[in-house]
């Protein structure tokens, strides 16, 4: 996330320049990220059979790994995003003062 006084363009870089004497400064950041991700080479059986040997993870297994792996990333970008929330908060307060 950053701050400026001078945003990218468009009609919010018109609206600024219109009222330039009244903003203190412009928090630009996205409003919705969309993630997706996938392991496209586990495709191939022998190549997730593999990986699963590796890790130690059993057929019978597999359901609570996965489940186990995405409550890990879903932990982790949550945190992440407090993390960031909690940036905002404090480069708002800033601009306040």
């Amino acid at each position: 996330m950053q701050t400026s006084n001078n945003p990218s363009g468009g009609p919010l870089a018109e609206f600024i320049n219109q009222h330039q004497d009244k903003v203190r400064g412009v928090l630009e950041g996205f409003d919705r990220v969309g993630v997706q991700a996938s392991l496209r080479t586990l495709y191939h059986q022998s190549v997730m059979e593999y990986y699963l040997l590796s890790q130690k993870i059993l057929f019978k297994d597999f359901e609570s790994y996965l489940s186990g792996l995405t409550n890990r990333v879903r932990g982790a970008a949550e945190r992440l995003a407090q993390r960031c929330r909690q940036a905002a908060i404090e480069e708002l307060t800033k601009m306040a003062a």
